[in-house]
């Protein structure tokens, strides 16, 4: 059961929102596996701007924020919502990993936007 746990934490990128099959020969997992990891409660509207807030002190950026998220609350609509708030900040855009293959070849962003290799 914990190496079935450990895949789907380790792979949530690619499994999130996915319909994943389990496979066992395991008796005892089949029914530990049909009953919900975890529940996500439906935050209440009134608390969605205290807990953005909260989300956001950090300045992890979008992905660290969206790993909180899907551990912590839901409501319709979060990711967008939290996309437009990593995506405006500075700090969390400064905190955003670079793409590390167009620095090993040495092309750089100029100013005004333009490509130099």
């Amino acid at each position: 059961m914990l190496a079935i746990i450990f895949g789907l934490e380790r792979f949530d990128q690619c499994t999130f929102g996915q319909k994943v099959m389990v496979i066992s020969d395991h008796k005892p997992l089949e029914t530990i596996i049909k009953k919900p990891l975890s529940q996500h409660q439906k935050a209440p509207e009134s608390l969605g701007k205290e807990i953005k807030q909260k989300l956001h002190a950090a300045h992890l950026g979008y992905d660290n924020m969206m790993r909180r998220v899907r551990d912590t609350v839901y409501w319709p609509g979060i990711h967008s919502e939290v996309k437009t708030i990593a995506n405006t900040c500075e700090r969390c855009q400064e905190s955003k990993p670079c793409n590390c293959r167009m620095l090993q070849r040495g092309i750089t962003l100029g100013k005004g936007g333009d490509w130099h290799v």
